[in-house]
Parts: C-alpha cells; structure tokens; sequence
C-alpha cells in the first residue's frame, strides 16, 4: 500500500461458527469413541477414532487456511491478504481496473478486474452490499478525479 493512499474499510472471514462447530463435533466423538467404547470393551482404534482424527486434521487445514486472511480496500486497491507463519500472499486489484462485483451469497463478495484473476471476500462480516457501495464509491471518485 502507497503511503499516499488511504484504507476506506478493512474487514477479516467471519468463519469462528464454522470452527467451532466443527470443533463440537470432533468432541463428540471423540467422548463416544474414549468413553462409551471402552467401557464396552471394543477396541479405540473404530471407524470413529478414524473420522474424530480426520475432523481434526479438517479443522486444522480450515485454520490454517482462514486464521491470517485480512480483506483491505483503499482509495486506490482491493487487498486480499493471506499469511500463515512466515509465509504472506497479497494480491490486489486497482480500484480503476475493476470491471465489475457481484455477490454470490449473503457473505461473499467477487471482485473482476478487467485483466487478472478475480478476487473473492469470503464470509464477510459486514454486509456486502455496504462493502460493495463502498467499492463502487471509491472508484466512480477515481474515475471523476481522471
């Protein structure tokens, strides 16, 4: 980001719902398989220890993937930036080079430049029409200022 340009909205994925009830299920079972099955006496290596490791090996990978995503759109720049540990991705769309948006449900919002590959907010917090106005703004002011 320019020195010179100024952040209109920065916002980041809403997905903690989603993590959190896929942590419940884990938890349960895990429960079934540690407690019910051994007090049964059938062995804890069944199919449910099997789908409990691979729920927690699914819930990672979606951390992983969604905990250091930030959604930044300034006066000049539509940011999607992802990072995990040392590692950071950015890709950005100029405000000028926006062809057009559109939303695909209630919390995801598509941005199309004009060359290049799309950008996509997911699980936005805020509403996407505001999101969306507050794009459009920033670029009908870039276009005037031309």
């Amino acid at each position: 980001m320019d020195p010179d340009d100024e952040l209109i909205w920065a916002g980041r994925p809403a997905y903690r719902r989603r993590r959190a009830i896929l942590g419940l299920i884990i938890s349960i079972f895990v429960v079934i398989d540690l407690v019910f099955l051994r007090l049964y006496g059938i062995a804890s290596n069944s199919a449910l220890f099997t789908i409990a490791f691979f729920l927690l090996i699914t819930n990672l990978f979606y951390v992983a993937k969604n905990e250091g995503v930030r959604y930044i759109i300034t006066k000049r720049l539509i940011i999607l930036e992802r990072s995990l540990l040392f590692l950071r991705r950015t890709r950005q769309i100029r405000i000028d080079d926006l062809k057009d948006t559109e939303s695909k449900s209630r919390n995801r919002l598509l941005f199309r430049p004009t060359t290049g590959k799309t950008i996509v907010f997911n699980l936005l917090k805020t509403d996407i029409a505001r999101v969306e106005g507050i794009t459009l703004k920033a670029r009908n002011e870039l276009k005037a200022q031309s």
